[in-house]
């Protein structure tokens, strides 16, 4: 599916991702997205970073419609609800 993931309104989900580092100028870095325990996304040939020394040092969520012009803008005010973040170096359940 591209990592496309529709979205119904009014409904609570369990998104869960995890990331793995790539071996420093190797593409075997990691991202994969689990959707209510089904897995979304799956790359397993990334290239994060070329040097040893850039880690993960924080994280940072930013959500919205995409695209790149108006055709893409909310119709209206939405809201949003995130709730029950964890943040781990292990797996929690995948």
């Amino acid at each position: 599916n591209n990592g496309l993931i529709n979205i119904e309104k009014g409904r609570w989900y369990r998104i869960e991702q995890r990331i793995k580092m790539n071996t420093p100028g190797v593409s075997d870095g990691i991202l994969q997205v689990w959707v209510d325990g089904v897995l979304a996304v799956n790359r397993t040939n990334i290239l994060w970073r070329t040097v040893s020394n850039l880690k993960i040092d924080g994280v940072f969520f930013t959500f919205g419609y995409g695209g790149n012009d108006e055709t893409w803008y909310a119709p209206d005010d939405r809201w949003d609800y995130f709730d029950n973040w964890i943040v781990s170096t292990k797996p929690i359940t995948h």
